[in-house]
């Protein structure tokens, strides 16, 4: 009884020729900087909207031989000019988007409260003329302490 380890490494593939520039970076993480990232602009193979580059094989350097992108598992100096252009867009476009939600996630650990301190909004209450549904607006988030603080 195989184990699934096992499985995938019998259907993995390694692309021992990839174009340099893709390859991924020391300091850039698979699963979270470009894996699942802007997947629905992930370049076309050779012009056929249908097929779309596989960016395990030409960042990671590695995928499965079953893999739904595989007709673009080929090596470095079969990677026609105009798609290795189009890869280029998608990588910039993947490292704006992860910046992004580098910037967002800063941001909001900042945006924490202090440890035992609670959020209390002043709410305003509206009723739309046209519609008659009540709405509530958040006019102020203020900062109450808790326990133990001063």
């Amino acid at each position: 009884d195989e184990s699934e380890k096992e499985k995938r490494s019998k259907r993995s593939v390694q692309n021992k020729n990839q174009v340099e520039e893709f390859k991924l970076k020391p300091d850039e993480d698979w699963k979270g900087n470009i894996c699942g990232k802007c997947a629905d602009d992930r370049p076309i193979w050779k012009g056929d909207r249908k097929k779309k580059m596989c960016i395990r094989w030409h960042i990671k350097g590695d995928c499965f031989t079953d893999c739904k992108h595989k007709d673009s598992h080929v090596p470095a100096d079969e990677v026609p000019e105009k798609e290795k252009d189009n890869f280029r867009k998608f990588l910039r476009k993947v490292s704006a988007v992860t910046r992004d939600q580098l910037v967002r996630s800063r941001s909001r650990k900042s945006d924490r409260t202090p440890r035992n301190a609670m959020e209390r909004d002043q709410r305003v209450r509206s009723r739309s003329r046209k519609s008659g549904r009540t709405n509530l607006f958040i006019i102020e988030k203020t900062i109450v302490a808790g326990r133990g603080q001063r």
